[in-house]
């Protein structure tokens, strides 16, 4: 998979929607599954999810620590109302890819601005050249109308 929408090592919020938002429920659990679609209870043990508010509506989190497709199972606590989801998770989000990528246009503005100063800078100097070699000219044929040739034997 090339695409990763979550980062390792950034919190991941998890959202269950308890069937017929059916609210006040105890014991609602997200189990999460490792890449390896394996658990792990001592490092990830079940996520306790919390109500939000009276909606039906349940909330928890967990920190994935590998890159990899994370499986979560959310349920109530009789084990009814699964629901699974999947959590793509690499080196890089969505996110981050987005900063990098401002970034290198923020820095290739400033390679093109300095580029144009320097184009700038090259005209002047070609401006002034040639101002220098139109004086350079006219003193030649000013000081050619004043000099004698040398005499030939």
């Amino acid at each position: 998979m090339g695409e990763r929408n979550f980062r390792v090592n950034d919190s991941i919020e998890i959202g269950y929607q308890a069937p017929n938002a059916e609210s006040g429920l105890i014991g609602v659990v997200s189990e999460i599954f490792l890449p390896t679609k394996l658990k792990d209870l001592v490092n990830f043990p079940d996520v306790t999810l919390v109500e939000v508010a009276d909606t039906g509506t349940y909330r928890g989190q967990f920190t994935p620590n590998v890159a990899g497709v994370w499986q979560i199972i959310s349920h109530k606590a009789d084990g009814t109302g699964k629901v699974t989801k999947s959590f793509s998770v690499g080196s890089h989000n969505v996110h981050t890819v987005g900063e990098l990528v401002l970034a290198v246009n923020t820095a290739v503005g400033v390679v093109s601005d300095k580029v144009d100063d320097t184009t700038t800078a090259i005209t002047t100097v070609d401006e002034k050249a040639d101002t220098i070699n139109t004086k350079i000219d006219a003193l030649s044929v000013a000081v050619g109308n004043h000099v004698t040739p040398p005499m030939a034997f």
